[in-house]
């Protein structure tokens, strides 16, 4: 791709007309239009405004190749903190539009913009990728296959039957629904639960020791008005909640913008 097929690729990604660009650097839009053309080239002190109002590094603008790993991950950083420290930021999208990209380009393709519903998975013997574009439950996320293989973290599979099983009594998935929807600190007595619930009294001592096994609450024995009562504390477990949407999309089966299986080996080595 040429200067001029970069500045106008970039130009219609950003939404600006050829003299909308001009205005913002001080130049006619017949001179963007030869620029677009390669008929001619900026100014030397036009080119790292040109940059900054299109949003790509010279490097990229002139097509270095001998762009190298430390350059992106510098210009992604710089990127990210500027979004963090905006008013208005909204770092977790842009992270989120990165690793789109990202995707997108083990395809060969360049697409920034997650556009639509769907899901996008990549699987291969170096790992795994998992991605939503699914409005009400966007997120991504990567698995990198550790050398040994995930066997090791997996284990016998004692302590993930744990959690499976705390979270396969009914009553104690809807009181860690109940919890997520409470602000860090939350405090309550079991009743709480039984009454906002519906959770039958011989049941409260199983969910308050499942809400335990998730890392959600802490106990205490109290004295109030000299009766003993033990309240608990909720603490936000954010892993709970991926856990829930990875769940719900196990059998998703709907629009993939991106798919490829190319793994030979299980996922878990022998």
């Amino acid at each position: 791709m040429t200067f001029g097929e970069k500045v106008r690729s970039c130009r219609q990604e950003k939404g600006l007309t050829q003299e909308n660009l001009g205005e913002r650097l001080g130049v006619s839009s017949q001179a963007v239009s030869k620029w677009e053309n390669n008929e001619s080239y900026p100014d030397a002190e036009l080119l790292l405004p040109l940059a900054n109002e299109l949003d790509v590094s010279l490097d990229l603008l002139f097509g270095n190749a001998r762009l190298t790993e430390r350059d992106v991950l510098v210009a992604v950083a710089d990127l990210v903190m500027r979004e963090q420290s905006g008013d208005a930021g909204r770092p977790f999208e842009l992270l989120r539009r990165i690793f789109w990209t990202v995707e997108a380009a083990m395809f060969g393709k360049f697409d920034p913009v997650p556009v639509g519903e769907g899901m996008s998975v990549i699987m291969d013997n170096r790992g795994f990728t998992e991605i939503s574009c699914e409005p009400e439950a966007p997120f991504c996320a990567v698995f990198p296959e550790p050398e040994k293989g995930w066997g090791e973290a997996v284990g016998d599979g004692e302590a993930i039957w744990a959690v499976f099983v705390a979270l396969g009594h009914p009553a104690t998935t809807r009181a860690v629904l109940f919890l997520l929807r409470q602000r860090r600190g939350y405090l309550f007595e079991p009743t709480r639960l039984a009454r906002e619930l519906s959770i039958p009294s011989e049941e409260l001592e199983g969910v308050t020791r499942d809400l335990e096994t998730l890392g959600m609450v802490n106990g205490a024995d109290v004295t109030i008005n000299g009766e003993d009562k033990i309240l608990y504390y909720y603490y936000p477990n954010e892993r709970i909640l991926p856990l829930f949407l990875f769940a719900k999309y196990v059998q998703y089966n709907a629009c993939f913008h991106y798919q490829a299986d190319n793994r030979d080996q299980p996922l878990i080595r022998p």
